[in-house]
């Protein structure tokens, strides 16, 4: 026994100053180490800077850009700002493009990547989505040029209006121009235009615009632009006619009224998503309108 013991307690001491040595080596951490630090606030680009006056007066090429650099900063920036001058520059495409050839410009520029982005970058703000819907509306309009309306398909409008309808449903303005910018992307009698119908059945086109009709059925206008929008979403397409009623629509609403782009087509303005005193405003035009 005490062989055995007296060959262990030198074993114990030697395993004693191993585990000391081994802490001693081992490298020492600081709070700094172990905890990174928050990384630097993200540096707010030139466009942050705009005043209103200014935003007035950007050119087609200098909106996008901005709207562009304004919408790479929210994905990052707490800004309350940020959510302001996205709807002002929405809101000046929307200006813009009520000139046919200013309206061209923009299309060219990438404006409908950059208004689907900013709508996308502010999906919970009211204001940015009336903005972005507005924008949308003028870029699709025209009668004869069907391409803007293929640049703002391919940018993702129709989903993005369907979102901001579906997400905003209990605001009748959004809901308005929403039905106005679908009718525009539907519009049309070139080969795409079917894809244009189908693509705005597929994403829920339908069902946004009859939970708006449902909505505000009390509010005079609102069936009128519902099935103006319902029947230009189905126009010619019998199969698109079938899921609409499938999905509640009144086969009565979708019988097709004539061309879309002859002056047989009515547009009904009214108090549903307007503050005018009529119920609601027939015109003939022979394009979609623009806001």
């Amino acid at each position: 026994m005490g062989a055995e013991q007296s060959a262990e307690a030198p074993a114990a001491e030697d395993a004693a100053a191993t585990a000391q040595s081994d802490v001693a080596s081992a490298p020492s951490t600081s709070p700094a180490e172990t905890t990174p630090s928050a990384p630097p606030a993200p540096l707010a680009p030139k466009a942050a800077s705009l005043t209103a006056a200014e935003i007035g007066e950007l050119n087609a090429a200098d909106t996008t850009n901005a709207l562009n650099e304004l919408t790479n900063w929210a994905s990052t920036s707490t800004d309350a700002d940020v959510s302001t001058l996205l709807e002002q520059v929405c809101t000046r495409v929307r200006v813009l493009c009520r000139d046919e050839a200013e309206c061209n410009k923009c299309s060219e520029a990438g404006a409908a990547v950059a208004v689907v982005g900013a709508m996308s970058a502010a999906a919970q703000d009211t204001a940015v989505q009336l903005a972005g819907l507005s924008a949308l509306v003028n870029l699709c309009s025209g009668a004869t040029d069907n391409t803007r309306r293929a640049l703002s398909v391919d940018a993702g409008a129709v989903p993005a209006i369907v979102t901001a309808m579906t997400t905003h449903a209990t605001v009748k303005d959004v809901q308005h121009m929403g039905c106005m910018a679908i009718q525009n992307i539907c519009f049309g009698e070139d080969p795409p235009a079917l894809a244009r119908r189908k693509l705005s059945v597929d994403s829920g086109g339908v069902q946004a615009v009859l939970a708006a009709m449902n909505s505000f059925e009390s509010l005079r206008g609102a069936k009128e632009v519902g099935v103006i929008t319902l029947q230009l979403m189905t126009y010619r397409m019998p199969e698109l006619r079938q899921l609409a009623i499938e999905a509640g629509a009144k086969a009565e609403w979708l019988k097709d009224s004539g061309s879309t782009s002859g002056s047989s087509r009515r547009w009904l303005f009214g108090t549903f998503g307007t503050s005018r005193k009529n119920d609601f405003l027939k015109r003939s035009v022979t394009s979609p309108p623009r806001t």
